[in-house]
């Protein structure tokens, strides 16, 4: 699976996944917004969407505000799903 991180906003970020073509369907992708410190999820967080599943070829767009949490925390995404091995990309403050 491929990650792309889109910001929009402060706070406010779009997580491109997509699942390559002629592979497994992306099964049960859970995204996360995580202290890059301790690993552990930062609340609250806004998603549009989460436990998704994605056809092969195909991409969705998840919607994140995390605004309500301090800027000064390093923060991480994280996706984890059943056929993929969880991938972490850090965010910019």
């Amino acid at each position: 699976m491929k990650l792309d991180i889109v910001p929009v906003g402060k706070g406010k970020l779009n997580v491109n996944l997509t699942d390559p073509a002629g592979g497994p369907v992306s099964f049960f992708n859970r995204i996360s917004v995580i202290d890059a410190k301790t690993k552990k999820r930062l609340l609250p967080v806004f998603y549009s969407d989460n436990y998704i599943s994605i056809l092969p070829g195909e991409m969705k767009t998840v919607e994140i505000d995390y605004s309500s949490i301090p800027s000064t925390d390093p923060k991480m995404i994280t996706v984890e799903g059943w056929h993929a091995a969880e991938m972490e990309v850090p965010l910019m403050n």
